[in-house]
């Protein structure tokens, strides 16, 4: 009878063993299949991008007007309707995370809303670092075109402060209203020293939550044309030096700048010289310091 009860334990013991590594494997092939869902894999073939690629051969002028991507997605359709946030860039980032790159090398810059056709050496610059917002260049002459792109655009980050600085020999920046603006507070030195930029269009720009603009498009010394039209400033404690050294800057629309928050306007318009008396006497109307 003994004999019997120790081998039914021990049997029980195994059964007991069995469940319990059942129970192990389940909760294992749950947690991977989580995983899975929240992360879909890159659909088959598509080469690992490494984030900081190898600059691209010299292409032919050809190739180059032809550089816009066509339009087949490499993302699920579940995956384009969340529209990916850009990881934070300051000004020691190198080109948006790339450091074989300079900034002064950039020409142009173009936001996309679409991530079809992105070449192998594009590198990810997603805040989720998921490949979910992709950045590459194209050769031209002796500078460079960059691609920024994201399904449905891209969102900038709160912090966006110096995003676009210091790219000296930029001359074409088009968002496209492919860049939102809607959760960035800080905007100061967003575009200083783009000096060779001489018209920007940021009309599409969301900016109700930001607070501080200041030295936001310091030292665009060619810049003559800015359209801020659609630009909400009633937060914005810091606009000083937010137009310094902007020498040829003639038309500015700012027709809904208020000054509800400012308590640093200091220097805002120093030695803007080609302001119109007419626009001069228009940001006197608005409380500005011109």
């Amino acid at each position: 009878m003994a004999a019997q009860l120790r081998v039914l334990r021990s049997e029980n013991a195994a059964l007991a063993e069995q469940v319990r590594q059942v129970i192990q494997t389940n909760a294992a092939l749950a947690e991977r299949v989580q995983r899975l869902e929240q992360h879909p894999p890159a659909s088959a073939g598509e080469a690992r991008r490494q984030p900081e690629p190898s600059l691209p051969e010299k292409v032919s002028s050809s190739a180059v007007s032809n550089a816009t991507p066509s339009p087949v997605s490499h993302f699920s359709s579940a995956r384009q309707q969340i529209r990916p946030v850009l990881a934070r860039f300051n000004a020691y980032s190198g080109v948006f995370g790339n450091h074989r790159l300079e900034r002064s090398q950039i020409a142009s810059v173009t936001v996309l809303s679409t991530l079809s056709d992105t070449p192998k050496d594009a590198w990810d610059i997603s805040l989720q670092k998921d490949d979910s917002a992709l950045a590459w260049v194209k050769k031209i002459g002796g500078s460079y075109a960059l691609f920024l792109a994201g399904e449905g655009g891209i969102t900038a980050p709160p912090d966006s402060s110096y995003l676009f600085s210091n790219y000296s020999s930029l001359t074409s920046l088009d968002f496209d209203r492919n860049f939102f603006t809607d959760s960035v507070t800080d905007m100061s030195w967003m575009f200083s020293s783009c000096s060779k930029l001489t018209a920007l269009d940021l009309s599409g720009f969301y900016t109700a939550n930001v607070t501080d603009m200041s030295w936001m498009f310091a030292d665009c010394h060619i810049l003559a044309s800015l359209d801020l039209s659609g630009f909400r400033t009633e937060q914005v404690r810091n606009m000083s030096r937010m137009f310094t050294d902007c020498y040829l800057l003639s038309s500015i629309q700012i027709s809904s700048f208020r000054t509800d928050s400012a308590a640093d306007l200091r220097d805002m318009f120093t030695n803007c010289s080609c302001l119109t008396p007419k626009i001069r006497a228009a940001l006197r109307n608005k409380g500005f310091p011109v």
